[in-house]
């Protein structure tokens, strides 16, 4: 039924759109993506952390180019397949894992749609996958959006309670764009921040951007949580958190995109 009512749907649409849209869809159920990562790089020099990465979709095209997350994810998103295609990196990730041990020292950011959160199953998949693949929990990080979890906190409260119970970690990202941001604070139990990327590039424009980076992060160590700057593109700004003690940071300045398998 589900799938009649979305190819219903579809040829409602215009042509452009429709072809669009089947090939999304087609691109689930056989699983034709590929995964990317980025790595988050530690600000204290002295740090010998183990790696970071976080791990982003894209969807191949013809002739080995690749259609950008938000070329493909807007129709993902408007069909409610999040949820699958969550599942799906999840599923790769680990068993691409569980055949790459230089590895095995590693924690991989993974991103969480909203309707992902109010899956109730998806964290038994979480843990079910864990236990056939043999990766340790603590491999894993899953991100959600900060507008998500204001949105819905209650499914998030429930989604962060069980995925950390299993021993997963948790970073809310995107912080600081809701002025009532660090409400969520109170009411979430989470091991990193990930601090807004338009106020970490933008901190010597406006010096309002700097004054909530430094106060996002002063507040987040002083409950016990690690803090990660995003978007950072620039020399000067790497030096600046580092100078107010910022923990990690991942943008273009650190390091672009690249395909999974290169960490092999």
């Amino acid at each position: 039924m589900e799938n009649e009512l979305l190819n219903s749907d579809l040829r409602e649409q215009d042509s452009e759109w429709s072809i669009s849209a089947n090939r999304v869809t087609q691109a689930i159920d056989e699983g034709k993506f590929c995964l990317y990562c980025q790595v988050i790089i530690p600000m204290k020099q002295s740090e010998n952390l183990s790696a970071r990465h976080e791990i982003l979709i894209r969807m191949p095209e013809e002739e080995d180019n690749l259609i950008p997350p938000g070329t493909f994810l807007p129709f993902v998103e408007k069909y409610k397949m999040m949820p699958r295609l969550d599942r799906w990196v999840v599923r790769y990730l680990l068993q691409w894992l569980s055949s790459h041990q230089s590895t095995a020292r590693s924690m991989f950011f993974i991103n969480v749609a909203k309707d992902t959160l109010c899956d109730p199953n998806f964290p038994d998949f979480v843990r079910g996958q864990l236990k056939e693949t043999g990766i340790h929990a603590e491999m894993l990080c899953f991100e959600i959006e900060e507008s998500d979890v204001s949105s819905g906190l209650i499914d998030a409260s429930i989604f962060v309670s069980k995925i950390r119970d299993y021993g997963c970690r948790v970073a809310l990202c995107s912080f600081g764009r809701d002025p009532s941001s660090f409400d969520l604070l109170r009411n979430l139990k989470i091991d990193f921040l990930k601090i807004d990327g338009n106020m970490v590039c933008y901190m010597f424009q406006d010096p309002v951007n700097l004054a909530k980076v430094t106060a996002i992060n002063r507040v987040a160590h002083t409950i016990g949580i690690q803090t990660i700057a995003e978007q950072v593109e620039t020399d000067d700004v790497v030096l600046k958190l580092r100078e107010i003690e910022v923990d990690l940071a991942q943008g273009f300045g650190l390091g672009r995109p690249h395909p999974l398998n290169d960490l092999a």
